[in-house]
């Protein structure tokens, strides 16, 4: 139940810009490039943090961006975890809920890889 509310907020957040424009407007193609979209919220072992990712296209690079944040689970501010122009995907706990593993392409030819990071900070290994 706890995750039906966390993605139903997340959809609203997204979403409640556009419904607060003063003359409704049509979904253009071209406006999908500008969405932001939030990935399934991982809720940490030890329940005190929620993990989520947030996706967007940057016209920059030429595809699509991401990172993965944290917040806790009785609310508060968020927290970007990572911060690397790729998107992370398949991120998951460690059992004593200080790490969280992902899946990432980083560098330029490089393939997807696993990686991990401490939520008290550091680079991803």
């Amino acid at each position: 139940m706890k995750r039906v509310f966390l993605i139903t907020a997340s959809v609203f957040l997204v979403i409640a810009p556009l419904l607060q424009a003063d003359e409704p407007s049509l979904l253009q193609p071209a406006d999908e490039l500008k969405l932001v979209t939030v990935g399934e919220p991982a809720v940490s072992p030890d329940g005190k943090c929620v993990a989520y990712s947030l996706s967007r296209y940057c016209p920059d690079l030429g595809k699509k961006v991401g990172d993965i944040f944290l917040v806790p689970f009785a609310g508060g501010e968020p927290r970007q975890l990572t911060n690397n122009p790729g998107v992370e995907t398949g991120y998951s706990w460690s059992p004593d809920s200080s790490t969280v593993i992902f899946s990432a392409e980083r560098g330029v030819d490089e393939k997807s890889q696993i990686y991990a990071i401490r939520i008290d900070g550091g680079e991803a290994k």
